[in-house]
């Protein structure tokens, strides 16, 4: 009710007498009445009337639903900035590239580092991004701390995402390797095979562990037992992937012997990569005119790639490059002996220049012109031509064998098909020509002595039922395709129900690898990631990163299913109490 209506009465007393000494009722008398009848009045009226029967219960849900309403909309705007935040990371994640600069402040007029820089052009163009780094002041999200939470909380939700992959495979297999990292520690990886449920064959990452201070097998087999123990690896690990180490492969104390006493059907399966890099170095190691020859051949990548005015004459020539060697892989040789093969003029030419033009010192026109002989010496031509034929047929082995899809099957149809094409060479006919394309041929025949023993060793076929559909399958031309794309058939048609032995029986041959060639793959990526500038990593943070960076496919798929930044956000606010609300009530 209005004040002054309540109090306009009075001010009536108030009001000077009359002539006669006495108020004027008649005038009171109206003023009453004008009131009794104003709005505020019957407002008032109303409201008492009305007091009392309005349930506090109520009246308290509507200012929660206020305060709830109101809470979810600051959260909205809180995960907005957070998404783009994620954003940062998973760009400088996928590209390897370093996040802290020297001095990340505000007062800092240098460069803050990637991640700040890359908030900053962020704030460009975007007016959220810019409000929020000029107004905030409990959570700005730029910190060292909030950077390693959002890192680590990618990580989580990835593995989250391979874990489940994982638990839905029947068969996993491991790969496993070490390296040496650029602070000298010794950093084991650990890669899990697996086919999932579209007959797709995956390789997941799953981390680095330091055994600097141990790298004895058992060490290395309560490393790899523990990462994968989550898995019901004693029912499902069906094959270890290593290199020839005795350490690793050991028949009595090796890893491998050591992991198959818990899991007694992983077998072992020596890398086929490895194995090439044995035989090549072997073979060679022992005659006298190849180490003679590929002593030469490096020579020629040390000559030119140590002096850039070297470099840079043979580039003006003919734009070629001569590759250096490795003494574990082959392949790389490979490349050598065909650029020096196929770039002998040009070589030729540029050796010419150093010797005949002035300005080249003397150490330079001395080698130069000894490698110029050797150019025209019948035995390193001769040994060229020679280990140009056998690379030629290693090479695309050397290939195959990089392959994550490949079969044990379809590998060793390859090796006995290269053996046999090495054979061919030594006969005069065939001597310099290559063999591009090689026909195998299937076994004749029931395979029934390989399925009792394939039964005998992994005991989770019916034996019977596996036979009768093999059977079948065996019987229709509909069915006769490499392991990979029948099994994809089978789960595009909705067969699986149908032949769930043979299904079974093709995951299990596409699970097995036949190289360690994913491990290497990780060793190139942390040579990427942890770097002669950036060597101060954190195990966690490194393992991290890595795991950001091979397992893209996992990001991107999360981010076609609009389910990537909102659990990544759920994982950073349940990690620890956040002085930003980044939950929906």
């Amino acid at each position: 009710m209005d004040v002054r209506e309540t109090l306009k009465p009075i001010r009536l007393l108030e009001q000077p007498l009359s002539t006669t000494g006495f108020v004027d009722l008649a005038n009171l008398a109206r003023a009453m009445e004008r009131h009794s009848k104003s709005r505020g009045r019957i407002t008032s009226e109303l409201k008492l009337k009305l007091f009392g029967r309005v349930r506090i219960d109520e009246a308290l849900d509507q200012a929660a639903a206020i305060s709830v309403t109101r809470h979810n909309q600051q959260v909205e705007k809180n995960r907005a900035i957070l998404k783009r935040l994620i954003a940062a990371v998973l760009y400088l994640g996928g590209q390897e590239q370093a996040f802290r600069g020297h001095s990340e402040s505000t007062s800092s007029s240098g460069n803050r580092g990637n991640f700040m820089e890359l908030v900053q052009t962020f704030a460009e163009f975007d007016t959220t991004m810019a409000e929020h780094l000029s107004s905030a002041t409990a959570f700005t999200g730029t910190s060292k701390t909030i950077q390693n939470d959002i890192i680590k909380s990618t990580a989580h939700v990835i593995q989250e995402e391979i874990d489940k992959e994982i638990n839905a495979a029947p068969f996993i297999a491991i790969e496993v390797d070490d390296t040496t990292d650029i602070s000298c520690r010794c950093q084991l990886t650990v890669i899990v095979r697996y086919v999932n449920e579209s007959g797709i064959i995956c390789e997941r990452f799953l981390g680095f562990h330091d055994i600097s201070l141990e790298r004895d097998a058992e060490t290395i087999a309560a490393v790899v037992t523990k990462t994968i123990g989550s898995y019901n690896p004693e029912t499902k690990l069906i094959c270890q992937t290593y290199d020839g180490a005795s350490c690793m492969s050991g028949q009595r104390g090796g890893v491998q012997a050591l992991v198959k006493v818990k899991c007694r059907h992983a077998l072992f399966v020596h890398c086929y990569a490895h194995k090439l890099n044995l035989v090549l170095a072997q073979g060679t190691s022992n005659i006298r005119e190849s180490r003679l020859f590929f002593a030469s051949l490096d020579s020629f990548h040390n000559f030119f790639s140590r002096s850039p005015k070297r470099t840079a004459l043979l580039k003006e020539v003919d734009s070629i490059r001569v590759p250096g060697g490795s003494t574990t892989r082959w392949n790389f040789k490979s490349r050598a002996v065909h650029a020096v093969h196929e770039g002998r003029g040009s070589l030729i030419t540029a050796l010419d220049r150093i010797t005949a033009e002035p300005g080249w010192d003397k150490d330079a026109i001395a080698q130069s012109s000894a490698l110029r002989q050797k150019l025209d010496d019948f035995d390193f031509m001769f040994m060229l031509g020679v280990f140009k034929t056998i690379f030629g047929l290693t090479e695309p082995l050397f290939q195959v064998l990089q392959s994550r899809a490949l079969a044990i099957r379809k590998c060793e149809e390859r090796v006995n098909g290269t053996l046999t094409a090495l054979k061919a060479t030594r006969s005069t006919e065939t001597f310099n020509q290559l063999y591009e394309e090689t026909t195998y041929s299937q076994p004749a025949g029931f395979p029934g002595v390989e399925i009792s023993q394939l039964v005998k060793t992994y005991p989770v076929f019916d034996e019977l039922r596996l036979r009768n559909e093999l059977q079948v399958i065996y019987a229709d031309t509909l069915f006769h395709k490499p392991p990979a794309e029948l099994l994809k058939m089978l789960i595009k048609d909705e067969l699986t129900s149908a032949l769930p032995e043979v299904c079974k029986l093709l995951r299990l041959m596409l699970t097995i690898p036949v190289s360690s060639t994913s491990a290497e793959r990780s060793f190139s990526c942390l040579k990427r990631i942890k770097t002669y500038l950036r060597n101060s990593y954190g195990q966690d943070r490194l393992g991290h990163l890595a795991k950001i960076s091979m397992e893209s496919s996992v990001t991107q798929d999360l981010k076609s299913r609009g389910e990537l930044y909102d659990r990544i956000t759920t994982r950073f606010a349940t990690m620890k109490d956040r002085r930003m609300p980044l939950l929906f009530k």
